[in-house]
């Protein structure tokens, strides 16, 4: 907790009368007495021109929890940037004498076992609707985070009947802003840049240090901090049974509100998605009796994805909603009536009223208040059906947590084995940590077990599908299927929301086995989240230490011992020690004070290291690279938010890379060999990388957007080519992922073609799925992979080329080549190249023709990345994979 009630006050009065408001005793407390946020502020939320920072927010925050016996706020734990995640209760005075009751009830409800369906009622009918409503996801989009601050004070003071009664049966968990360091950043943007030629124009870098507008992409994997917490908000304390997740952005409409359209994910529980019709009913309700026009359902956001703030809890068995509102900015802006288009992206018409768009916007100018009065109209509405329908909502979560409980019993698989010996051991132990950070009930074995017929050895983990959140396991563990949707018979494909399948046991490398049959097993729950233990064998061997290059966690050690100017090496073939075989590209070290250093290091990092008794043969020497990592001012939007540098630099930071960010002047300026070893150009398209923003771009959202400060535009333009093109020539390595080979192909003369590119969409077609990938495990570039594993590909590159110095390091399989999602004409992808090395005069340039880190999923193809980053020899014409 920030404070209880009476510390807050005492903390606060000094603020308070700094402000201008009048400190009152809770005995004394009415609507007048209790600030407005204009009281704070300066300024009401939604006039022309101001946006509140996170500061000022959280200065509001604090005086309403400290005047309010209706609210209470806390601190879920600190962003990044240090910022608190608050999280403001508001309900009755007497439900908060009773909220942990509630909470325990949840609870019950959500883990359905131990509860009988009578006892079930009972809980249900005692209990109150815990509705969670967050705001402030996307910084970008600005209205929400505003939003928050009256819709609190409306719930703490308006007496009327309505809301009283959502009080009386509501407990509302309200997030008032979840990506603070962001919207502090956007603020000081808009600020910037308000009132001068640029206002409005997009921010040239990510509203958080990662992942940008992809924060909402990381809720099954959950390496974000904000998303830590916020899992644990949804899956640990709070259990909600009705969750809102405020967006912005569906231009030329309103507001978008549910329900969703086709397809639906079929793991997700049915009575999930008869919930979410149930609360966008009420929610389109609302917006009739009001007046508002422009509300349209059932296009565009699906509910197949796992992985965003909304699509997670249905997984969970919860009702999760979205909206989008248009106007993101507090500048009034003339949408033209003229310039509406006349039909939405899927045909239908923008202009007649249709049953998914009955009241259709006819264009006009929006204030920023507009957007806010929409996005109250909708937080309203939820919680008019969460209080309307209370002991529906708690025993339908019930109901679909027992469900998933006995299927979990009775259908095929009744669980899944995760064996200890793994390819990455470390990387299987972090994958059960993903799952138990989305709620999932894991157990270890504790002794040799048979199940399915085979043995399994002691140390396994188990989990079992007869749990609550069965979809989730199942979703994360097995393939998707996405069906073959088209716009017509034998047209181009309707491509999914974001991806089509991302299966993450085979993105981790992770080996899981299905089991079909109950069996016995000796099984202890995990309380915690596992912990992958290394361990030195022969420490004392004569010749030195070697570490497994199989382990990603291998490169920490080696970047921290390059730091300590450590001489280290790796092994050009496979290595025998004892009963272990240790695959080409082990790591070593010979000196005493480094052998000592890996060998404390091993433990925690969980690496297998091994000692050495003789040369291994053949090794090449490792040297710590001086990375560059380009960032171009574009923030792009490609099929979805891209956050490639974002995710470039967070796969760097948790491994431990040094790097230095460099920005077109940067490369323009030339002379790039002399700073750097390597240069990673992540994935983005190639117009943007060579021109940036410049007059004609579209820029993605609303037709308000305008091109940013002189400082921001343009690319790397042709003195930026002819830069790179001397850097490769003068020894450097030139690293290109998936859209950025387009470079070396359009501008850098190699003697490459990406064979996908002409072809139609419905004749080769591939949004976010898995594929096989073979690769050349005795190649530098190829070292501790597994020959035989998968790839994202993700709209991706497939390479060909007649040129005998060109080596390939690894292949898209051979059909059946997709794993999970969805593939059109796999014919034209098998066999084709995906990683390949190109000689260009006395360095190289690597393709990697997917993207091998994508959003920080596919653990199984980072070394290909590491590799690259490690290996500085020239290339020497190897054949690669024949």
């Amino acid at each position: 907790m920030i404070g209880n009630d009476r510390s807050i006050r005492r903390s606060l009065r000094v603020l308070l009368v700094a402000v201008g408001v009048t400190v009152w005793t809770v005995s004394g407390l009415n609507a007048q007495q209790i600030p407005h946020p204009r009281d704070v502020l300066g300024f009401t939320p939604g006039d022309d021109y101001r946006i509140a920072d996170f500061p000022q927010l959280q200065a509001y925050f604090d005086t309403l929890a400290a005047t309010s016996p209706r609210v209470r706020l806390s601190s879920a734990g600190k962003t990044r940037g240090g910022n608190d995640i608050l999280v403001a209760v508001i309900t009755s005075e007497e439900n908060h004498a009773r909220l942990e009751r509630y909470q325990t009830i949840a609870r019950q409800l959500a883990r359905a076992r131990g509860v009988t369906d009578e006892a079930a009622r009972a809980l249900a009918a005692e209990g109150r609707a815990i509705v969670w409503i967050d705001a402030g996801l996307h910084a970008a989009e600005m209205a929400h985070a505003q939003h928050a601050m009256l819709l609190a004070h409306h719930m703490a003071t308006d007496e009327s009947s309505e809301t009283r009664q959502i009080r009386d049966e509501v407990v509302l968990v309200l997030l008032p802003c979840v990506n603070p360091d962001g919207l502090d950043l956007v603020a000081d943007w808009y600020r910037r840049t308000v009132h001068t030629p640029h206002q409005d124009s997009p921010m040239p870098w990510l509203f958080n240090e990662y992942s940008g507008y992809e924060n909402n992409r990381d809720f099954f994997m959950q390496t974000q901090e904000e998303t830590k917490i916020l899992s644990r908000l949804l899956y640990e304390e709070w259990l909600p049974q009705v969750m809102y997740n405020h967006h912005q952005g569906f231009y030329p409409t309103r507001i978008f509100v549910p329900p969703f359209p086709d397809p639906f994910n079929p793991n997700i529980d049915p009575g999930v998605i008869r919930g979410i019709e149930l609360v966008g009913a009420v929610m389109q309700h609302r917006f009739e009796r009001e007046g508002k026009d422009g509300v349209i359902s059932r296009y565009g956001f699906s509910s197949w994805y796992n992985g965003s703030a909304r699509t997670t809890t249905y997984f969970h068995n919860m009702v999760g909603i979205l909206t989008e509102t248009t106007h993101d900015t507090p500048s009034p802006f003339l949408y033209d009536p003229a310039k509406l288009p006349e039909r939405f992206g899927n045909g239908w018409s923008t202009r007649e009223p249709s049953t998914n768009y009955t009241r259709p916007w006819r264009g006009g100018t929006l204030r920023f208040r507009d957007a806010i009065d929409y996005m109250l109209t909708g937080s309203m509405g939820v919680l008019e059906a969460s209080a309307t329908f209370r002991e529906k909502l708690l025993f339908g979560m019930y109901q679909m947590g027992a469900r998933q409980v006995a299927l979990g019993e009775t259908v095929s698989p009744v669980a899944y084995v995760i064996p200890p010996d793994q390819h990455d051991p470390q990387t299987a132990t972090r994958f059960i940590e993903i799952l138990m950070r989305g709620g999932v009930e894991v157990h270890r074995a504790m002794s040799p077990f048979t199940a399915d017929g085979a043995r399994y050895g002691s140390g396994s983990f188990i989990i079992r599908m007869a749990q609550p959140f069965r979809p989730y396991v199942k979703d994360l563990l097995e393939p998707q299927r996405y069906p073959d949707i088209r716009h017509y018979a034998g047209g181009p494909p309707v491509p999914p929301y974001d991806n089509a399948g991302w299966t993450l046991s085979y993105q981790m490398g992770v080996h899981t086995v299905a089991i079909d049959r109950p069996f016995d097993a000796a099984l202890v729950a995990l309380d915690a989240f596992p912990v992958e233990t290394g361990r030195v064998t022969n420490g004392a061997a004569s010749y030195g230490l070697v570490v497994d290059p199989r382990h990603n966690n291998a490169v920490i050690a080696v970047n921290r011992l390059l730091g300590d100017r450590a001489d280290v090496s790796r092994a050009d073939r496979a290595i025998i020690t004892g009963r272990d075989t240790i695959p080409a590209g082990g790591f070593i070290v010979r000196t005493p004070h480094d052998r000592a250093r890996l060998a404390e290091m091993a433990p925690t990092l969980g690496l297998r290291v091994h000692g050495l008794d003789r040369a291994p043969g053949a090794v090449r020497r490792v040297s710590r690279s001086r990375v560059g990592v380009y960032q171009s001012w574009v923030v792009e939007w490609v099929d979805g938010w891209t956050a490639a540098e974002g995710w470039t630099r967070f796969v760097l930071d948790e491994f431990e890379f040094p790097y230095v960010r460099i920005v077109n002047a940067d490369i323009r300026h030339g002379d790039l060999r002399s700073r750097f070893d390597a240069l990673v150009i992540p994935n983005q398209g190639v117009d943007d990388i060579v021109n940036g923003y410049r007059p004609g771009r579209r820029q993605f959202g609303e037709a308000h957007q305008n091109l940013p400060p002189p400082e921001y535009q343009g690319g790397i333009g042709a003195e930026g080519v002819a830069a790179l093109r001397s850097f490769v020539n003068d020894g450097g390595t030139l690293i290109l992922i998936d859209r950025s080979t387009d470079l070396a192909i359009d501008y850098l003369d190699v003697p490459v073609t990406n064979i996908l590119r002409d072809l139609p969409e419905h004749e080769f077609f591939g949004p976010g799925s898995i594929v096989r990938l073979t690769t050349d495990v005795t190649n530098p570039l190829g070292y501790g992979m597994q020959k035989t594993g998968v790839a994202y590909f993700r709209k991706s590159r497939a390479f060909t080329s007649n040129d005998p110095a060109v080596v390939t390091i690894a292949r898209y399989g051979q059909q059946p080549l997709l794993m999970s999602g969805w593939l059109l004409g796999e014919e034209h992808l098998a066999g084709e190249d995906a990683v390949v090395q190109v000689p260009k005069g006395r360095g190289r340039i690597i393709m990697f023709g997917f993207p091998v880190y994508f959003r920080a999923w596919p653990h199984a193809t980072f070394k290909f990345f590491f590799n690259a980053l490690l290996t500085h020899d020239p290339p020497t014409g190897r054949a690669g994979l024949n």
